[in-house]
């Protein structure tokens, strides 16, 4: 019979884990949520599964973009070309670039970033705010 081994991991204080952010996409007509994470760790046991899988251990990692609607999940965004070759292909491309300054909360606009409106929109949640 095989031998069970088990690992106790410890996590060091100050590590850094993978940040995930919570992000309103907005654009004509479109308005959805959207889980960013991004796939950089400190802790071991994570580094090890990133790079087994073939994310980059530096300090350009790629960001992993899940449409909360769909459940939809791509950490390239030409691979949005297929099912939404617009809002999603923008948005993810701009989180990607700017991950660093972004919060969860934070609006991005695709006609903005665009160039196709002056203004970029405001949250659907500061109309409709969840209780």
């Amino acid at each position: 019979m095989g031998q069970t081994v088990h690992y106790i991991l410890k996590v060091e204080r100050g590590a850094i884990r993978m940040k995930s952010i919570i992000l309103e996409i907005r654009d004509r007509l479109t308005s959805l949520s959207v889980l960013a994470v991004e796939m950089k760790s400190d802790i071991v046991i994570e580094r090890h599964h990133l790079r087994r899988y073939g994310f980059p251990d530096g300090d350009n990692p790629l960001i992993l973009v899940s449409n909360m609607d769909t459940g939809e999940t791509h950490f390239d965004h030409f691979e949005w070309r297929q099912t939404s070759p617009r809002t999603l292909f923008y948005a993810h491309k701009y989180i990607a670039d700017h991950f660093g300054e972004l919060k969860t909360g934070d609006v991005i606009d695709v006609e903005f970033l665009n160039g196709e409106t002056k203004i970029s929109k405001e949250s659907e949640y500061k109309n409709t705010p969840v209780k």
